[in-house]
């Protein structure tokens, strides 16, 4: 089953491999993870769509399989009626096989739909995550980039923090003391129609945040006020301003490690 999520007491070695170490920038991190892992998804699983209006926060909680955090969330679709999916035609072709997740993002401001919630088994205050994500070709935002996206938003509503596109570029917002966190890589670093590799790390201790896009990095900072709520779970694919001509957005192959820096396939 290339789903896979493990209890925190089976970190040291039970799940995505031995080693460790830091996963700085120059570390050789390709091939499977040398990290463990506490969540990891292809999303192999079957076929889904959301499906309003019954669907409300919370439930739908077996999208994938019993016990694997993962869960419909909104219970709202894109003006056009389109549902988010769980689908083949959504897989990285170049990552760990299963499908991956479509989100639908239409024209103007935060129409879109419903995303996905993830829960970790345990909460944290460092983390390593990797994502994949395609926007779907010919995608286009007005003035040429967004103004902002948030595709993994972290404790929704308090204390709450955005990976997504913020303040210019790739990175994070913090909504303690409303702090966008961009990187150097942009919009236009990440054309639309190809999957790209996301990668952030973040540890309350020290305010840490770096964030990698294909393979290098593009950001990193210390005593950034990341506030001290736990990081325990995530909306995957949220609102976004302001879309010129849509689509959607791909994601897939996600991991979390709390050891060090997953790197990509």
């Amino acid at each position: 089953m290339a789903l896979l999520l493990c209890a925190i007491v089976s970190l040291l070695g039970a799940c995505g491999g031995g080693g460790g170490g830091d996963g700085g920038a120059g570390d050789d991190v390709t091939g499977p993870p040398k990290v463990p892992l506490i969540f990891q998804s292809t999303f192999d699983c079957l076929d889904w769509i959301q499906d309003p209006p019954t669907l409300g926060h919370g439930s739908d909680a077996n999208v994938c399989s019993s016990g694997d955090g993962i869960e419909g969330y909104g219970d709202w679709t894109t003006v056009s009626g389109s549902k988010d999916q769980i689908i083949a035609a959504a897989n990285n072709p170049s990552g760990g096989g299963g499908k991956g997740f479509r989100h639908w993002r239409e024209d103007g401001n935060n129409n879109n739909g419903g995303g996905l919630r993830i829960t970790l088994p345990a909460p944290v205050t460092e983390m390593w995550v990797r994502l994949y994500m395609s926007f779907s070709d010919g995608f286009t935002w007005t003035g040429g980039a967004p103004n902002y996206t948030k595709d993994m938003y972290w404790n929704v509503g308090a204390a709450f923090l955005i990976f997504g596109h913020q303040g210019g570029g790739w990175g994070l917002h913090s909504n303690v003391g409303s702090q966008n966190i961009p990187s150097s890589s942009k919009w236009a670093n990440t054309p639309p129609g190809q999957w790209h590799l996301y990668e952030y790390h973040v540890k309350q201790a020290g305010g840490v945040v770096e964030v990698w896009v294909n393979g290098q990095q593009v950001l990193s900072r210390t005593g950034v006020n990341l506030g001290t709520a736990t990081w325990d779970y995530f909306v995957l694919g949220e609102n976004q301003c302001c879309v010129a001509t849509g689509g959607y957005t791909d994601y897939d192959d996600i991991a979390i490690s709390i050891v060090g820096r997953v790197g990509p396939h």
